[in-house]
């Protein structure tokens, strides 16, 4: 068989491997069988995966700040409303942003931003109207999320979700009883 043409079809397994549109050990015999026993050199394939992980990893922790900062930046900042909602509103695209690529490259990590996009915009909207409003006001402002989190929560089918806003709802009608 042709030289160009084994390396076609051995990129073309290699494709359906790294798709997982066969199974892993069908195409390690047919890499097997297609370069007459001698496998093909995935070493760049695994420097490339590592280097990727630890991206993926920084870009991880980097995501998991976004709850400290954007608490600082609302909590100790005695700036003007315009200046914490702005902020507010930045690390929420930023959020968004991360979901897109996560939910483009089937990344298992696209829950990581969902759960941060929905609890900066619990935290980030108490903090900020706190001043400016009643009690009975936050609280229609906290049941508001909470119905958020329950509808994108079934929308997606999320079920920690949609658990986690009934839980607030139930929490906040408790507190509402007690007071």
């Amino acid at each position: 068989m042709d030289i160009e043409r084994k390396d076609l079809i051995v990129d073309e397994i290699k494709y359906w491997k790294q798709t997982k549109l066969l199974p892993e050990h069908y195409c390690d015999f047919l890499i097997m069988l297609y370069t007459e026993g001698e496998g093909v050199e995935e070493q760049d394939a695994v420097q490339k995966q590592q280097g990727r992980s630890i991206g993926l990893y920084i870009d991880l922790i980097f995501l998991l700040l976004f709850i400290p900062v954007s608490l600082f930046l609302t909590l100790s900042m005695d700036a003007s409303i315009v200046f914490h909602v702005t902020s507010v509103a930045v690390i929420l695209f930023i959020t968004v942003m991360h979901y897109i690529f996560f939910r483009k490259k089937q990344l298992i990590w696209i829950h990581l931003p969902v759960i941060l996009f929905f609890i900066i915009l619990f935290l980030g909207s108490i903090v900020i109207f706190e001043p400016y409003l009643n009690t009975v006001m936050i609280s229609g402002l906290i049941l508001l999320n909470c119905l958020t989190w329950i509808l994108f929560g079934y929308w997606k089918k999320y079920v920690y979700l949609t658990v986690s806003g009934a839980i607030g709802i139930i929490l906040l009608v408790g507190y509402l009883i007690v007071i």
